[in-house]
């Protein structure tokens, strides 16, 4: 117990949120995604310049499926946390939504809002916490892990969404794995996503 304690100050001394959320433009993150029901896929995620939503910098990241673009997410993240902006730069979230924080011991978090800029927007509630867990070995690299556990509902009634998923990050690297679990009623649908190769942005001419 005390190796890991001492474990866990030094990677909170060294590190930041950025380190395990890396938003290098011309970055890819290759996953394998296995949906209830569905044969395994491959997909990635692309990350691209940073701009401006709504006077917020933000970081585009594009989610690429058989050569097509199927969702865009704009990301901001500093030394302590990761949020999401929006999925469209015209219509963003009105206020972020925190996905991921960090600190030098296991955080809990909320948030509340609406989940666009409409007349009558559905509601969104989210729970998170994070902890530092033991290395492992990623890509063949031993890395420090951050996990991350988000609880969301959105809406309301039998119509209400409920996401339960937990991640785990990379210090270095980016998200690892992710296994969530989507529930309309009482309909249930698992997903599980697993890194399998990491692009790293090119660099000079």
């Amino acid at each position: 117990m005390l190796a890991t304690l001492i474990a866990a100050t030094f990677i909170a001394d060294n590190a930041t949120a950025n380190d395990f959320f890396p938003l290098a433009p011309g970055s890819r993150r290759m996953y394998e995604e296995k949906l209830t029901g569905e044969a395994p896929k491959m997909n990635y995620d692309e990350v691209h310049a940073e701009v401006d939503v709504k006077g917020v910098p933000a970081v585009r990241v594009a989610t690429v499926e058989d050569g097509k673009e199927i969702t865009n997410t704009y990301y901001k993240v500093d030394k302590s946390s990761a949020w999401i902006i929006g999925n469209d730069i015209e219509h963003p979230l009105p206020k972020p939504m925190p996905i991921l924080q960090f600190g030098d011991k296991p955080m809990k978090w909320s948030y509340e809002g609406p989940s666009d800029d409409s007349k009558l927007p559905e509601p969104i509630t989210l729970t998170g916490e994070s902890r530092i867990l033991p290395d492992r070995m990623v890509l063949g690299k031993k890395v420090s892990i951050l996990e991350v556990k988000l609880t969301s509902a959105m809406g309301g009634g039998s119509a209400q969404e409920r996401v339960e998923q937990v991640a785990l990050y990379g210090k270095g690297i980016g998200l690892v794995q992710l296994t969530s679990k989507t529930m309309v009623g009482k309909r249930k649908v698992s997903n599980e996503l697993k890194l399998i190769q990491v692009e790293e942005a090119k660099t000079g001419g």
